[in-house]
């Protein structure tokens, strides 16, 4: 099966100047379902190992600004470290959260994306991370926020302290649709969760989610529709989105005996056992492991690789469905976060009406991918309509 081709990014404005940035505490924070996926009982990682990195972006490559000390068996660390860095071109300041563990790679545990258009000069602010937990941390910026692009072959020019390191983070975290992906080595034969097909490769095979465990191929991870169960509720329904782009028909999962090899349809891997092996939905047939469920997208019946194949033939990727708007300043003088929606949001919103427009004259949309005699669960929170007569199309 051929890839999908990824979905466009998100226009950011350019930062010039000095960034000087504290990483002060956190509190609240939580293993994610990733971490405590192979432990009998999440209770064994009730605390963790925590240091934060600090990584600046700008259009293709990252810099690592600062890594913090690990504090031992604390979910409410407290660091007290800064930084200062002279940034040219920069988009965005990414904070992130990570449990140091025995044995390489070390566990995500949240993080939190900020454009400059965002911040505030001498800002000392509580940041909400994904999926939980809370950031301390005080910024302070001097310099002028721009849209244009910048010119090609600029280098980032920083302090004799401070060597450049371009492009040296090599553990990034890829959010689509809330989902936290993160290139993984996957030591057992797994299936993308997205088009089903066999994930290859000896090292670096695929992305997971951090937060709720799916599994999908490089190419398919830009198009996954499904919003991550793991996202915030306040954050899943947007003021550009609304309930006109929104999933949500629930799964019917019953304990099940499977007679052959089956895999996961959402990590991937094998469902173990002699019987009962795992959990299968009468609706839809989608097999998952039982730790798997609470994880599982509300989906039942969607086909996600010909919806994503739908948005993508009338030119929406479905990072487009939820950017969020850009206000730009050309100097920071004062606060730089004010929101300005505008045409933006405006634009944002036609593009989710037009997905969801075309998506309910595309035909086969809804359908039951492992049996075709099964009804189809009534849509509890459906932008699309419900398809009538079982699973043969849209009306």
């Amino acid at each position: 099966a051929t890839g999908l081709p990824p979905a466009d990014k998100e226009p950011l404005v350019y930062f010039n100047g000095t960034i000087r940035v504290r990483v002060i505490e956190a509190r609240d924070l939580e293993p994610t379902a990733y971490a405590v996926r192979h432990l009998p009982s999440k209770q064994l990682l009730e605390v963790m190992d925590c240091y934060t990195v600090v990584d600046l972006h700008d259009d293709d490559s990252a810099t690592r600004l600062l890594k913090t000390s690990v504090k031992r068996k604390s979910n409410s660390p407290h660091w007290g470290e800064e930084v200062t860095w002279e940034a040219h071109n920069s988009q965005k300041l990414v904070f992130t959260v990570f449990h140091s563990t025995a044995f390489p790679p070390d566990d995500f545990v949240a993080d939190v994306n900020l454009s400059f258009d965002d911040m505030k000069p001498n800002w000392d602010t509580w940041l909400q991370l994904e999926p939980c937990g809370q950031l301390h941390v005080y910024i302070d910026l001097k310099g002028s926020i721009s849209e244009e692009k910048p010119p090609e072959h600029r280098l980032q020019i920083a302090s004799k302290k401070q060597p450049v390191r371009r492009g040296a983070v090599r553990r990034r975290v890829h959010q689509v649709n809330g989902h936290k992906f993160m290139v993984t080595i996957f030591r057992q034969p797994t299936f993308c969760s997205m088009c089903e097909s066999f994930i290859w490769g000896l090292w670096n095979q695929g992305y997971q989610c951090q937060a709720c465990t799916c599994v999908v191929h490089k190419r398919c991870h830009q198009n996954v529709v499904t919003r991550c169960p793991k996202l915030k509720v306040e954050q899943q329904v947007t003021p550009l989105t609304g309930a006109r782009f929104n999933i949500n028909v629930p799964h019917k999962f019953e304990e099940h005996n499977y007679m052959r090899f089956t895999f996961c349809d959402h990590c991937g891997s094998l469902l173990y056992g002699l019987r009962k092996q795992g959990l299968q939905c009468s609706i839809c047939k989608l097999n998952v492991h039982k730790r798997c469920q609470p994880n599982v997208a509300p989906s039942c019946g969607v086909s996600k690789k010909d919806m994503a194949r739908i948005l993508m033939d009338i030119n929406i990727h479905v990072g487009d469905l939820t950017k969020r708007p850009s206000s730009a300043k050309k100097s920071i003088s004062g606060p730089v976060g004010a929101a300005e929606t505008g045409s933006a949001g405006a634009g944002s919103a036609a593009a989710s009406a037009a997905a969801a427009a075309a998506a309910a004259s595309a035909g086969p949309l809804f359908v039951a991918n492992r049996s075709t005699s099964a009804p189809m669960p009534a849509a509890d929170d459906m932008s699309l309509p419900p398809p009538a007569g079982g699973v043969g199309g849209l009306t």
